[in-house]
């Protein structure tokens, strides 16, 4: 099923910069790296997805967690259970097309109970992206649409999502024709930009020296991305395709 992603309220997006851990794992593993200074317009510049072309991208991991958690919404209708197992949202990454240019968020936010200023991308209400979704049983389309109608109105992706309180990342869906599943899948497999990370902190980390929870699930996430980045860099139904 091919599916266009369509933004009805601005998305707020964040992802974790190579900087950010470095400094969390250098500290567990008892390497702490000096911070610097706060440079506002870098954190910004880092704050977005991207894929490895440089195209601001909306990873489809971050798409299959909302749809899945999308499933409280439905009264029912179907589980997190049978989204998890049974639908695959097929590539990497979905290039994000906007009708205004991307802006600067700046504001204050509590940094461990201390004030501190930050900066995020925002992407104008109107950006879409297209992605391609698979499922089997006990999943039907109108469960999918179900599900995906849920994460777009309860749950939202990227940051202040109404998931997490906030009015952020909601989105609606239309579902497109299937002469246009060719087209999304060799767009979408592009991976995410990897990280790069010093040799040191990876064997520290493999060591099991890492025992912070943030910096276990930020250590995850550059594994999952440079995973993506290692392998081949399209999927076997785009190669079908070409």
């Amino acid at each position: 099923m091919a599916i266009r992603v369509i933004g009805t309220s601005p998305l707020l997006m964040h992802r974790w910069t190579t900087k950010s851990i470095i400094q969390m794992v250098g500290t567990a593993v008892g390497q702490k790296q000096p911070r610097g200074p706060k440079d506002l317009t870098d954190e910004y510049e880092q704050s977005y997805h991207r894929n490895l072309n440089g195209k601001v991208a909306m990873p489809c991991r971050i798409m299959k967690a909302a749809i899945i958690d999308g499933a409280i919404a439905t009264d029912g209708a179907v589980t997190k259970a049978d989204l998890k197992r049974s639908l695959r949202v097929v590539g990497h990454t979905a290039p994000i097309v906007t009708k205004k240019p991307m802006e600067m968020d700046c504001r204050i936010a509590s940094n461990n109970g201390s004030p501190d200023m930050r900066a995020r991308a925002v992407i104008p209400t109107g950006y879409h992206f297209d992605i391609v979704v698979q499922f089997t049983s006990p999943l039907t389309p109108d469960k999918v649409v179900a599900a995906f109608d849920g994460a777009g109105s309860c749950i939202g992706i990227c940051e202040m999502r109404p998931e997490k309180g906030g009015e952020y990342g909601t989105f609606s869906i239309e579902i497109l024709d299937n002469n246009q599943i060719a087209r999304i899948l060799k767009e979408n497999s592009v991976p995410e930009e990897e990280y790069k990370i010093p040799p040191e902190f990876l064997r520290a980390f493999t060591m099991g020296d890492v025992k912070s929870d943030k910096v276990a699930k930020a250590m995850a996430v550059a594994s999952h991305v440079n995973g993506q980045a290692r392998g081949k860099k399209t999927s076997k139904h785009t190669e079908v395709e070409a």
